[in-house]
């Protein structure tokens, strides 16, 4: 028996007539947007944008590979919308459930968002479609006729009936809201082979709730991915810059990593907003009829409803994907990764060299932490270098090493940190024993500590300050950016003002070449950059007396920790010039050509020249008599050692 006979002789015993199993094929011959237009006349009353296009003409191919028994594209099958609200993103993948269901017959849909009701209410809109009186779909699909579940509903708590339906061929409906009871999605013997992820995030979320909701999805949901013939459609707008679908966006998780990205697309092309106060004394925002709104479906009404309810941050957030408008909150505002973000490449073609010069001066920052649950603590180790006063960059800090660890015993933390210290060709480990003059750990920490300096000979001592905002004012200052000079390692251009557009901060972070623009691990400082730029003050609290003051929020913060303990004190004393380098710097500009100075300047002159690998014409007899003893052996040293294990070298 076929499977249309057995379909039609359930759908009798149920006072259903058959289908023409024809009807729906030749339907489908026209393509989706006729499908769509065909069963749903009310519901696609506007013309598809640019963005719908694409979704359908990929979901539309997916379908008809599953239907045909061919293998899955898994980047055509792993979709994100990110449009902003209004433009029908939840419409369209809604409309793609059903439209799943009926041509496949068999499947279970699973919509996840992050409340229940949420999630609920997309489910109720999906059954709207098969039961509106103006659908056409039950004549062309009966089998999606909604239907009593059968022994797959028997025995179901209320709760579980609200979240699911399945239909007369067996397609199974569900709805779940992101908790920490996500596991177990089976409903009989049958586990979802479509996920819908829809407004998964909040604009509220801490970074601490997104990281939760990403391990959930991840550790949950996702390795359903690992089955034959998986859809899977992410519909949502960026909101924040830790939000999970932002991470997903940006490669901020290993997640979805192979998927198809739609959009990102502004309810707007152009906006403009004219604020005042109106006349009660609020301030007020209305969108001017010279915006241009980047759909035609797109309700100009309800937007200026949701904004006034809103406020502006909110409104630029949902609908204009715009969420570094704001950043009141921020601990450290000024941190800009376009300007403080440099790679070793970077590094090195100012200073020769693809590791921190030996002479520099090293302070480290440790934050211990292992708790796990909602708001996971980090293990966080920051390696800070202070530019030299013979760099070019005196006092400038680079931040060229962070080790993050969860829930890692103290030994293995240390066996790994140690591994990545700079060794000589004699094997000494001259990081740890020349350059690293500055330890300093978690003040609670004490075995911890004592583990470190007496098994690892890492002489760690506790924190010097312990207020929450120590150090903060120290890197907001280091972070800014410097407009009268130029960035010292990107291009820069010079504004009509004569400032620079990106200028020169005293803060920098090095990350390896590929890990530029996504960060993918340590070497890319991943935790560091997510920790640092969504790192928030805690809501002021009201008192009797007024206001409490402000503190750094302790959700999310060990990077921040382990850099703050460095740099409240500005970071390490920058290594001082040596002798010959005084002597050069004491000769006035003006006289600075070999035929005006003396012996000791001639010769100090000469080693800067010599160090830098500049061209000199009658340059001195390299010989000891000549040169002197004290710069003779300075100068042969030189020729056997490398630009990072004890030369300085020396800029223009």
């Amino acid at each position: 028996m076929s499977w249309n006979d057995i379909l039609s002789a359930n759908l009798i015993k149920a006072g259903i007539k058959p289908p023409d199993p024809n009807l729906g094929y030749e339907l489908e011959k026209k393509g989706w947007e006729e499908w769509l237009m065909t069963l749903f006349p009310f519901y696609f009353e506007e013309s598809f944008s640019k963005q719908h296009i694409q979704y359908w003409e990929l979901h539309w191919e997916c379908l008809m590979d599953i239907r045909a028994g061919r293998p899955l594209d898994a980047k055509k099958a792993t979709r994100m919308l990110i449009l902003g609200r209004g433009i029908g993103k939840s419409s369209t993948t809604e409309a793609g459930r059903v439209m799943r269901a009926a041509i496949l017959k068999k499947g279970y849909s699973l919509i996840i968002s992050e409340t229940d009701d949420q999630a609920q209410e997309h489910l109720g809109n999906c059954r709207v479609l098969i039961e509106h009186p103006d659908s056409q779909l039950l004549k062309y699909y009966p089998h999606m006729a909604v239907g009593d579940g059968g022994e797959l509903m028997k025995g179901m708590p209320t709760a579980d009936r609200k979240e699911m339906f399945i239909t007369q061929s067996g397609y199974i409906f569900r709805s779940k809201g992101l908790s920490a009871k996500m596991r177990g999605l089976r409903v009989g013997v049958h586990r979802p082979d479509d996920l819908n992820f829809d407004d998964v995030d909040d604009v509220n979320d801490s970074l601490a709730v997104s990281e939760n909701k990403l391990r959930l999805i991840t550790s949950s949901i996702l390795p359903v991915q690992a089955r034959k013939n998986v859809t899977i459609d992410i519909s949502q707008n960026l909101i924040s810059e830790h939000s999970v679908v932002n991470k997903i966006y940006t490669g901020k998780t290993d997640a979805l990593a192979n998927r198809t990205v739609i959009g990102v697309a502004n309810a707007f092309e152009t906006l403009h907003i004219d604020s005042g106060i109106d006349e009660t004394g609020k301030m007020r925002h209305k969108i001017l009829e010279t915006s241009v709104p980047s759909w035609a479906g797109l309700d100009i009404a309800r937007a200026q409803k949701f904004l006034d309810n809103s406020g502006l941050e909110t409104f630029l957030a949902e609908y204009q994907n715009e969420f570094n408008q704001f950043k009141s909150g921020k601990v450290i505002p000024e941190y800009d990764e376009r300007t403080q973000i440099i790679t070793w490449s970077e590094f090195e073609s100012r200073f020769g060299t693809r590791k921190i010069p030996r002479h520099w001066k090293v302070g480290v920052g440790l934050d211990v932490g292992y708790s796990e649950g909602l708001y996971p603590h980090y293990s966080s180790w920051s390696f800070i270098a202070t530019a030299s006063m013979n760099s070019g960059m005196p006092g400038t800090l680079f931040v060229y090493r962070s080790r993050t660890f969860k829930g890692t015993s103290i030994d293995d933390q240390a066996e790994a940190v140690k591994a990545d210290l700079y060794v000589d060709k004699d094997g000494n480990n001259y990081e740890r024993d020349e350059m690293i003059v500055s330890w300093q750990m978690s003040h609670e920490r004490t075995g911890e500590m004592l583990t470190l300096w007496q098994k690892y000979d890492l002489p760690f001592g506790k924190f010097k300050h312990y207020k929450a905002e120590d150090g903060v004012a120290q890197w907001r200052h280091m972070s800014r950016a410097n407009k009268t000079k130029p960035h010292p390692f990107k291009e820069d251009t010079q504004n009509d003002d004569g400032t620079w557009f990106l200028g020169c901060p005293s803060m920098f972070y090095i990350v390896d070449d590929d890990q530029i623009l996504f960060a993918q691990d340590d070497r890319g400082m991943k935790l560091l950059r997510e920790q640092v730029s969504s790192w928030e003050y805690v809501p002021v609290k009201l008192t009797e007396t007024g206001q409490t003051q402000q503190k750094p929020s302790k959700v999310g913060d060990d990077v921040c920790d382990s850099l703050k303990s460095v740099i409240c004190w500005w970071g390490q004393e920058a290594t001082p010039l040596s002798k010959e380098e005084l002597a050069y710097e004491a000769i006035p500009e003006k006289y600075r050509d070999e035929s005006q100075l003396d012996d000791l300047q001639r010769q100090a002159r000469y080693m800067m020249l010599q160090r830098q690998g500049m061209e000199q014409e009658n340059k001195p007899t390299e010989s000891k008599a000549e040169i002197g003893p004290h710069i003779y052996a300075i100068h042969a040293q030189e020729s056997i050692t490398s630009s990072y294990t004890g030369v300085r070298p020396l800029s223009a």
